[in-house]
C-alpha cells in the first residue's frame, strides 16, 4: 500500500493519471482509491437542532471529469468538504453533483482503467491516490480515431524514451542501394503525445514516427520534435513525464506502453 499527493494548479484545470492501482488488481483504480488533501477538515457540532460546521472548510468544490475521443466531458463526480448552508452534514467525499446528490453503487463502483488520465478542476488542493504499485507494463490502446487522455501512472516520474509504441511491423531497411529503401513494414503511421495547457490547449507535443515516406535517410522507429523528423533537442531521455501526468495522445489503433516502475 502506498499514496502520493498529486497537486492540481492554483487556477485553472490539469490532466492527472492516478499513480497507484486498486490493491489486489493489475488494471484498474476506483473512486474510492482518490482523495482530496489540501484544506481543513470540517468538525460538526450535532449537540444543537442541526449539524453545523465549526470548523475548516467551507464549500471548496473539486471535480474530475472523464474525456471523450474528442476531449468533451463525458461523466464527472464531485469532491464536496462542506456544503455551504446544507440542512444535514454533507462530505468529505466523491458526489454525483455539486448538490450533494449520492453517487449511484457508492465510490468504489466507479472504476478507471490504469493510465487513464482525468480532467481535474480544482483550486490548489491536491489529489490523492492510494493503492497498490502496478507491477506490470500497462498497454493503452488509441482510438482508430480521435483521441484518448493517457498519463504517467506510476509513482515515479519517466522520461519520454522510456515509453514506446507498438502495434505496426517496424521497417526493415535495405541499405545497399543509393539510399536506403523500406523493404518492409510500416509506411509514415505517425503517433503523438501533447501536455496540455490548464485551459486545454497543446503546451508540446512529440511524435513518434517507425518510418517517415520518401525519407532520404532512415528515420525511425522513436520519438521527434516534429512529423517531419526533426530531432528532439538533447533526445527523449531528457523529457521528463512527472508521476502522474496526464498526456493527450493522438493515433490510430496502436498501443502506447507505459513500463512499470523501478522502484
Amino acid at each position: 500500500m502506498g499514496y502520493q499527493e498529486l497537486a492540481t494548479e492554483a487556477s485553472g484545470n490539469v490532466m492527472i493519471a492516478p499513480t497507484f492501482l486498486k490493491v489486489s488488481e493489475s488494471n484498474t483504480v476506483t473512486l474510492a482509491d482518490l482523495k482530496v488533501t489540501g484544506y481543513n477538515a470540517p468538525w460538526w457540532d450535532t449537540s444543537g437542532k442541526r449539524p453545523v460546521n465549526k470548523d475548516g472548510c467551507v464549500g471548496a468544490k473539486f471535480s474530475i471529469q472523464f474525456l471523450t475521443t474528442q476531449g468533451l466531458a463525458e461523466k464527472a463526480y464531485y469532491w464536496l468538504d462542506y456544503m455551504t448552508g446544507a440542512e444535514t452534514r454533507v462530505g468529505p467525499g466523491w458526489f454525483a453533483n455539486t448538490d450533494g446528490t449520492p453517487i449511484e453503487g457508492g465510490e468504489g463502483s466507479v472504476e478507471l482503467d490504469a493510465g487513464k488520465s482525468l480532467w481535474i478542476s480544482g483550486s490548489g488542493l491536491s489529489l490523492q491516490p492510494t493503492g497498490a504499485v502496478n507491477p506490470f507494463d500497462i498497454e493503452f490502446k488509441t482510438a482508430d480515431s480521435g483521441n484518448v487522455a493517457v498519463g504517467n501512472c506510476t509513482p515515479v516520474d519517466l522520461k519520454l524514451s522510456d515509453l514506446t509504441v507498438t502495434g505496426y511491423k517496424a521497417p526493415w531497411w535495405d541499405t545497399s542501394g543509393k539510399r536506403p529503401v523500406n523493404k518492409d513494414g510500416c509506411v509514415g503511421a505517425k503517433f503523438s503525445i501533447q501536455f496540455l495547457t490548464t485551459q486545454g490547449l497543446a503546451e508540446k507535443a512529440y511524435y513518434w514516427l517507425d518510418y517517415m515516406t520518401g525519407a532520404e535517410t532512415k528515420v525511425g522507429p522513436g520519438w521527434f520534435a516534429n512529423t517531419d523528423g526533426t530531432p528532439i533537442e538533447e533526445g527523449a531521455d531528457k523529457v521528463e513525464i512527472k508521476a502522474g501526468k496526464g498526456l493527450w495522445v493522438s493515433g490510430s489503433g496502436l498501443s502506447l506502453i507505459v513500463p512499470a516502475p523501478e522502484l
